[in-house]
């Protein structure tokens, strides 16, 4: 396993669960969450959705010049995880066919400190640019409102969606 098998774990989310309801329906909880920062990486609404060639859901990319928010569930039961690694389309077992990938990254908490924990990235087969999301999937990412900068959120409003 990515976390070698310890419990608990951090996970890092940058897209729609950010929203504490879209985690709740997951199952998953967290006793704290907190912002951080994903730096040297950009958001972008590049992976495919199975259904509409025209929609794009959350992912990450590698840019040296940027940093993406987001919210990090800290001490997540290992028990759990599987229910996020289902939400992503994550499986060990086959990850030719995974939605997203998942790693291990640093992320900078407010205080300056950094903390490992999972961030799901898409896999590079279900990637294509000049997709967009949408209205509600984008609320979804405005649902971590309370953990986010001003200047993230109006960055996140400002996101052309598809309807």
């Amino acid at each position: 396993m990515l976390h070698g098998g310890k419990s608990p774990i951090n996970y890092f989310a940058y897209g729609s669960l950010m929203d504490p309801e879209e985690m709740r329906k997951e199952g998953v909880t967290s006793p704290r969450r907190v912002h951080a920062i994903l730096v040297g990486y950009s958001l972008r609404f590049n992976k495919i959705v199975s259904g509409n060639p025209q929609e794009g859901k959350a992912n990450v990319v590698p840019n040296s010049g940027d940093a993406v928010e987001g919210v990090l569930y800290e001490s997540i039961a290992d028990s759990v995880l599987h229910n996020l690694d289902t939400r992503e389309g994550f499986r060990e077992e086959n990850d030719r066919w995974n939605h997203y990938d998942k790693t291990s990254l640093a992320v900078m908490l407010d205080d300056g400190h950094e903390v490992q924990s999972i961030v799901y990235i898409a896999n590079p087969r279900r990637v294509k640019e000049e997709l967009k999301p949408t209205k509600e999937y984008m609320s979804h990412l405005l649902g971590g409102r309370d953990m986010l900068s001003m200047l993230y959120i109006r960055k996140l409003e400002s996101v052309e969606t598809l309807d």
